[in-house]
């Protein structure tokens, strides 16, 4: 039996905890689901994906707001998925609130992302220059769900 710590997450139980993940071989998928679209009736996740790495056609500059949050934030999602498990003594549930806090982090870079901004023209129409605000779906519809090792 192997023993599992990360920065100082450990104790009784937590090496079941880990063994039980491993078995399960479960994926949490952060993004936006299936049925989330913008008023216009686009998908929001096609919307971001097209945000994320730019249309040359729709003269949209890539704005990588997905990478820049995994950079900053990837460091703290095993502590926070260790804590999550010991706090709920169950796998799957710190896998959902570890998907909970990353959406909310998405939530968050989306909020602040600024660079690059704006046309002229888009900033006068909105009123505002958040590139990635506009009907505000964006901000408030990234969610998680769990996957296991079969459905994926």
């Amino acid at each position: 039996m192997s023993n599992y710590e990360f920065k100082g997450v450990s104790g009784k139980g937590m090496n079941a905890l880990f063994e039980r993940l491993q078995k399960m071989k479960a994926t949490v998928a952060v993004g936006y689901l299936e049925g989330a679209t913008e008023p216009d009736g686009m998908s929001v996740a096609q919307n971001m994906f097209d945000q994320e790495f730019g249309v040359i056609e729709k003269r949209i500059p890539p704005r990588p707001v997905f990478r820049k949050m995994i950079q900053k934030n990837k460091d703290g999602w095993g502590v926070l998925l260790a804590a999550s498990m010991k706090k709920t003594g169950a796998a799957d549930k710190g896998l959902m609130i570890t998907g909970k806090a990353i959406a909310e982090q998405l939530s968050s870079e989306i909020a602040r992302f600024d660079n690059p901004p704006n046309a002229p023209f888009t900033i006068k129409k909105k009123g505002f220059n958040n590139p990635l605000v506009d009907s505000g779906k964006a901000m408030i519809s990234p969610d998680c769900e769990i996957f296991d090792g079969d459905s994926l």
